[in-house]
């Protein structure tokens, strides 16, 4: 019999043992278990949209990259394209080059004749003065000098050039 009151006594020393823990620690233990359990249905959840998201994100990089790819391509066709252009460009060079001196020799003739007109706009306009100087002793009325179109034109009256019924030129006429 003492075995089995060993026994008796070792079974009630590990029911002892093992029912030491107070019910509030066990009820709060099993809240803390509930409350990591529903952390982790959320950690999982945003695990999942964070996936989701992830595939997301990675196909509109890829798409983006798909879109730099395709403009990197057009640059590269545009810039072969001028290219071309400047070729074209080179080769009439030469011909706008002409073309601007061509340009420039007449703008310098232009000029030069500028210059001469109006060195002779001076000259005829010396010229009226000098005739209205010589002339100021002669009534201003019968006689009028001027210029019209780069000309220098005089006009005299037929009171001065000719006596009344008289078709020969008068003295004063002839002085004039």
């Amino acid at each position: 019999m003492n075995i089995k009151n060993s026994l008796f006594s070792l079974l009630v020393a590990t029911v002892l043992l093992f029912s030491c823990v107070s019910q509030k620690k066990v009820d709060a233990i099993r809240q803390q278990l509930a409350n990591s359990q529903a952390d982790y249905q959320q950690t999982a959840a945003a695990l999942g949209t964070c996936k989701t998201q992830d595939g997301a994100d990675k196909q509109q990089i890829a798409d983006l990259s798909a879109q730099i790819d395709k403009l990197k391509d057009d640059n590269n066709s545009a810039l072969g394209k001028l290219d071309d252009m400047s070729v074209i460009s080179k080769d009439q060079g030469a011909s706008i080059k002409q073309s601007m001196a061509d340009i420039r020799a007449k703008e310098k003739f232009i000029k030069e004749l500028m210059a001469i007109i109006n060195r002779k706009d001076s000259i005829n306009d010396a010229l009226v003065n000098n005739l209205k100087a010589a002339l100021v002793d002669i009534n201003d009325k019968d006689i009028n000098v001027k210029i019209e179109k780069g000309v220098v034109y005089i006009d005299i009256s037929d009171k001065l050039l000719f006596k009344s019924g008289s078709y020969s030129v008068t003295e004063i006429a002839k002085e004039v």
